[in-house]
């Protein structure tokens, strides 16, 4: 579906696959797709209820929010502006970018996990049953983090995790203050 100006919907469905594409704002409150999904937004891309049984694409113009979300495969982000997530479950990769500030409650991925905003990052939960990379312009702050690979964490700002599980090799790096409270890493921390 596409559309010259704003795609405001209480339900979409598909059985297979999905395209969305909005000049201005997408606005879905229940999405279900059977098999890969393709969202783009030429303003705010806010969906309440995603399920995609494939790979999911999601970009934004200006902030992208996403309620609830899971993904059978792959999930890519791209926010213009912020983004907003407070609940994800990916059976792949997880890939998320912005812009502004990068807000997540929990997202659990089963492969690779990468993070990287222009601005803060700030999360409840992240974990991933491959590597994690995250990569903050400003503050980093999680309170929960598992990898089951190697982790790479950068800030620009304060670097802050409360508790990290990781099952390879860990590189942080704050451009201010470094704040691990409990850490176990497999391999090396540096």
């Amino acid at each position: 579906a596409a559309t010259g100006a704003a795609l405001v919907a209480q339900t979409l469905s598909s059985g297979a696959a999905m395209q969305l594409e909005a000049s201005d704002a997408l606005d879905v409150q229940q999405l279900r797709s059977g098999g890969d999904l393709a969202a783009t937004a030429g303003g705010l891309l806010a969906i309440g209820d995603l399920v995609a049984d494939g790979d999911a694409r999601l970009e934004g113009d200006a902030d992208v929010r996403l309620a609830q979300a899971v993904i059978g495969q792959s999930l890519n982000v791209a926010a213009a502006g912020a983004l907003d997530m407070r609940t994800a479950t990916v059976g792949g990769d997880a890939q998320l970018r912005s812009g502004g500030a990068m807000g997540i409650g929990e997202l659990q991925a089963q492969g690779a996990l990468s993070g990287t905003t222009g601005a803060t990052l700030v999360a409840q939960t992240l974990s991933s049953g491959a590597a994690m990379q995250l990569d903050a312009a400003d503050a980093l702050q999680i309170q929960q983090l598992t990898s089951n690979g190697d982790l790479t964490a950068n800030a620009g700002g304060l670097l802050a995790i409360d508790d990290a599980a990781v099952g390879g090799q860990a590189s942080v790096d704050g451009g201010t203050d470094v704040q691990l409270g409990n850490a176990t890493v497999a391999q090396s921390l540096v």
